[in-house]
């Protein structure tokens, strides 16, 4: 199976343009058995790991921002 880089490429600038340009992230669980679960933001539609959320939910913490 070949992998399209070019297509995986796009797909990845998309994703960080949408985590970029969102001012607040509001990230769902998305079940996605067997694979592990990802997260997307409600709001700009962005996916992300569980490491990734975590981290962006400590730092909003740590800003005094509310939950």
């Amino acid at each position: 199976m070949a992998i399209d880089a070019k297509g995986l490429l796009a797909q990845v600038q998309a994703n960080l343009r949408a985590l970029e340009s969102c001012p607040v992230h509001d990230f769902q669980r998305e079940d996605r058995r067997p694979m592990p679960a990802r997260y997307r933001c409600s709001r700009c539609g962005a996916e992300a790991s569980l490491q990734f959320v975590n981290g962006y939910q400590q730092g909003r913490m740590h800003a005094g921002a509310p939950k």
